[in-house]
């Protein structure tokens, strides 16, 4: 019996009941699916940073100077390094050691680096060099996986040099073998001009120190030529010039071309007696991959932090290495910028949430109001409230669980992660706040009530709670603000951070609902000396229940503040992105690569949408002296009458004085970075560039975007400086400014075209567009529409349960006015009056909420991910602004008529006799 009337009770309000299901089902998938979609974007942000980033800067890769490898001692050999190299992988933590491949170990070997050839070695040969080159060089080159990745085409195999062989004389003398064998790719053969067969010569040969009256130098043969199996496989990103020759220009000698010649990995160790200078290269691939990440970056971290012996020490052999790799940047890279959306997103999620939970009062309360006279006459024939309230908590419980149940295994099988027991933490809160929320309730008695005859509330407790509330918030702000970045150091969301905006939005939906009451005394008053008599008894009755407004308030305020505050991060982060990429590229094109001759930059002049371009011609370690000082630093000789108009908007770009294309005396004006200041004024200053070149400094400054790299660098004229030294320097880089029209995919097609394909292209947009196309940059972009839609939702509906909840005593009043004599216009502007002024406070103080929270959000989350500045400057678009609020306006406003027009078939519209008036 006792279950039937439970039953009958719950069935009572059926369209109160499957409003908190629905609730609590939607709010139990989106708490469930929030954490784990955090996961999944941020797997696959490590995942796409990876996959940006090239093999090479990926891998585990060292270099040092010496020999891995002895000629003396038989157990350095290039197997045995090989073997230490791979105890790398051995012993590499869990999280890396599935991700490394094999191990590869480079031995090169040449003469001290000469300038622009590095160590290339110059030698002879039978077929004359090739018309276009000044010079021709090569490296010797000890791998023992070449041919893993290549195929020989012509001849065979290098054998390996036996180095020192005893003399035939018996006298105990040694000689060196006379031919070392090698080894060229098709195209490094074809550059230089050599074939199968021919003796390279001419070249400091590997001679014993012992034997220096040796009849016959040592020379090296051409046994075979080789092509890639896959030219794009990573390995050749590794073998930098293994298959194409290292081109070197210098500005007055012309082109030198410098290729590798690959020997027999047991070589190395019969050179290693030589005079020849070494250099060993260590390379261990990391394959794209994710999983524990943190635990992947304390492997990579142990790893690097290690010395690596390779060989014995002691004559000819023994060197320790340290490997390094910019995955190590990557995945913090990563990090911060998962860590900087979660933050972001989880900020504007707090809203929602907590609207949320308000909206499932305001379910609860109409689920009991529409039981009104059922549960008053249960207390009226001997129910203890605690029975009641149990029947309450139970068919909350019945209502609640199976809906979040529901909520939460529908978004565990559509966004499939990995199990975590705290996913479902807030679902749970979410099924149990129907159970709780209904047996908190007020219970209804049989005595007519009325509860609109003062705006006092009826809960003694009520305004120390809400000052309690709005002192906690100012508290969290002043916390945070006080605080600072430092809640981007941690790896997870900073509770104060995430529960900040929600205190924020309650203490101003408290404070908008109890100043409401006095701007609409101002109106009331101005109703009674009107006519119309649906505006008087509308806002005095405004005036009477504006304490029950608290929940679509703080609704229509939450979602109003969303739309503007997402709207304002979305400029300000699209803003940030556009700056930092334009400060990183230094202009809105970039070339970089091969030479670029007058003629080229002259065509690239006449490109449509090309506005103006600016050479750039470095000169690293170029002689400064400033009196008896010398330093070495970067000359950079640019166009200095259009850099300024190239890198116009540009963040950091350099700005030189006035003056700079013309000699002062017999000086050269020079811009000096900070780092390069002279520590006293008045120095004679001078660079060397071929011959000694006087300066004089016209400026300083601390940064050159788009070209100048570390603390010491130096600027110039370009065309000055060729002037005085009479040297034809050629740049690699140059910058480009485009027309505001320009069509960016034609220009660069067309630019492409004019330097034949070769090195590369940058452009501003590209890179911005591929930013914004990260897996964090899109989730936050989402998010931020995600929880402007619901919101919004949450808007609307609190709209229509407010108005619900409110039809009954307004069925009574419009009644009683009815009989009176009123018509069916006043009644409908009676409903209107209802939410329409509460609705336009809502929007200005959300409006004002959503313009402050972006600097609320700029200061305390570090954005340097997204914009290049932890802390960018808020950019409000004034336009997108306006439109969002119209929407939101639009939106609000056809709910209202609706709701309305749903709020007076509720209503009664007969007065019966009997009836509390």
């Amino acid at each position: 019996m006792r279950l039937r009337l439970l039953l009958r009770q719950a069935t009572s309000s059926i369209g109160a009941s499957i409003a908190i299901m629905v609730i609590v089902a939607v709010a139990a998938g989106l708490f469930t699916a929030w954490p784990r979609l955090s996961r999944a974007t941020f797997a696959d942000e490590v995942t796409f940073q990876m996959a940006q980033t090239n093999a090479n800067a990926r891998a585990l890769t060292g270099t040092a100077l010496g020999w891995p490898v002895g000629a003396f001692d038989t157990s350095t050999t290039y197997a045995a390094a090989l073997d230490a190299v791979e105890g790398v992988v051995d012993e590499a933590g869990p999280m890396l050691r599935p991700n490394l491949g094999d191990p590869e170990l480079l031995i090169s070997v040449g003469m001290p680096p000469v300038n622009p050839t590095g160590t290339g070695m110059p030698f002879d040969a039978p077929t004359p060099r090739p018309a276009d080159l000044a010079g021709r060089f090569f490296e010797l080159r000890a791998i023992d996986s070449l041919l893993e990745h290549a195929t020989i085409v012509a001849g065979t195999e290098p054998a390996a040099w036996p180095g020192l062989q005893l003399d035939a004389s018996g006298d105990g003398s040694t000689a060196p073998a006379t031919q070392i064998e090698v080894m060229f790719s098709v195209h490094t053969a074809q550059r230089l001009g050599v074939s199968v067969g021919d003796e390279l010569s001419g070249w400091p040969s590997p001679e014993a120190p012992a034997s220096p009256e040796a009849a016959e130098p040592v020379v090296a043969v051409v046994t075979g030529l080789f092509e890639a199996t896959d030219q794009d496989e990573e390995y050749w990103q590794f073998q930098v010039s293994g298959l194409t020759p290292r081109i070197a220009s210098d500005p007055n000698a012309g082109d030198f071309a410098i290729g590798a010649a690959y020997v027999h990995p047991d070589t190395a160790q019969a050179l290693s007696s030589s005079a020849l200078r070494p250099t060993t290269s260590v390379w261990i691939p990391v394959a794209v991959g994710t999983g524990d990440v943190a635990g992947l970056l304390d492997d990579l971290r142990d790893v690097t932090a290690r010395n690596i012996p390779l060989g014995e020490s002691g004559f000819g052999g023994g060197l320790q290495m340290r490997l390094g790799s910019q995955l190590i940047d990557v995945l913090d890279r990563a990090i911060t910028s998962q860590r900087g959306t979660s933050a972001v997103l989880t900020l504007v999620a707090a809203g929602p949430v907590g609207v949320t939970f308000a909206l499932l009062a305001l379910g609860t309360r109409l689920s009991v109001s529409r039981r009104r006279a059922t549960l008053a006459l249960a207390n009226a024939r001997g129910g203890s409230p605690w029975q009641i309230r149990g029947a309450l908590a139970a068919e909350g419980l019945v209502l609640g669980v199976p809906a979040a149940l529901l909520g939460a295994a529908a978004a565990t099988v559509l966004v499939p992660e990995s199990f975590q027991l705290g996913d479902y933490g807030l679902p749970a809160l979410a099924a149990l706040a129907p159970a709780v929320l209904l047996a908190s309730e007020k219970l209804p008695s049989l005595r007519t009530q009325r509860a609109d005859i003062s705006t006092r509330s009826s809960s003694r407790w009520r305004w120390v709670a809400e000052v309690l509330l709005v002192a906690i918030a100012g508290g969290a702000v002043y916390l945070l603000l006080s605080r600072g970045l430092q809640a981007t150091t941690t790896t997870t969301v900073d509770p104060l951070t995430t529960a900040t905006p929600l205190l924020i939005s309650l203490a101003a939906a408290v404070l908008a609902t109890r100043l409401f009451p006095f701007p609409m005394r101002l109106v009331h008053a101005a109703a009674r000396r009107g006519r119309g008599l649906a505006a008087f008894l509308g806002s005095a009755r405004a005036i009477r229940e504006s304490g029950g407004g608290l929940v679509p308030m703080l609704a229509l305020l939450v979602g109003t503040s969303i739309a503007i505050f997402s709207t304002a991060m979305l400029s300000t982060l699209s803003t940030g992105v556009g700056e930092a990429t334009l400060a990183a590229n230094g202009a809105e094109m970039r070339l970089a690569g091969p030479p670029y001759s007058d003629e080229v930059v002259a065509e690239i002049e006449g490109v449509e949408g090309v506005a103006a371009t600016a050479r750039v011609f470095a000169e690293p370690q170029t002689a400064l002296t400033a009196g008896e000082s010398t330093r070495q630093a970067t000359l950079y000789a640019v166009d200095t009458a259009t850099l300024g108009i190239v890198q116009t908007g540009v963040t950091g770009a350099l700005a030189l004085p006035a003056g700079m294309a013309a000699l002062e005396g017999e000086a050269i004006p020079i811009v000096l970075s900070s780092a390069l200041l002279p520590e006293e004024d008045g120095l004679d200053l001078s660079v060397r560039i071929g011959s000694l070149v006087p300066v004089t400094q016209v400026g300083t400054a601390a940064a050159a975007a788009g070209f100048a790299e570390g603390p010491l660098w130096a600027v110039v004229d370009l065309e000055l400086l060729r002037e005085v030294t009479g040297q034809n320097l050629v740049p690699r880089l140059l910058l480009v400014d485009l027309e505001p029209d320009a069509d960016v995919d034609a220009v660069t097609t067309e630019v492409s075209r004019i330097v034949g394909g070769i090195g590369t292209i940058a452009t501003s947009s590209g890179q911005q567009s591929a930013f914004l196309s990260s897996p964090s940059a899109i989730s936050m972009q989402v998010g931020f529409v995600v929880a402007l839609v619901v919101s919004v939702l949450q808007s609307v509906l609190a709209l229509v349960l407010t108005l619900v909840l409110a039809a009954p005593e307004r069925g009574r009043l419009v009644a009683v006015l009815r009989t009176l004599g009123i018509g069916a216009r006043d009644s409908r502007r009676l409903v209107s009056w209802e939410l329409v002024p509460l609705g336009i406070v809502a929007l200005v103080v959300g409006t004002v909420l959503g313009l402050a929270l972006p600097h609320l959000v700029v200061a305390t989350v570090d954005l340097s991910p997204f914009t290049g500045q932890s802390s960018p400057p808020v950019v409000y678009d004034g336009g997108r602004l306006a439109l969002v609020l119209a929407g939101v306006l639009a939106i609000l406003g056809l709910t209202l008529l609706v709701a309305s027009a749903v709020a007076r078939r509720l209503s009664l519209s007969v007065l019966r006799i009997g009836d509390a008036t």
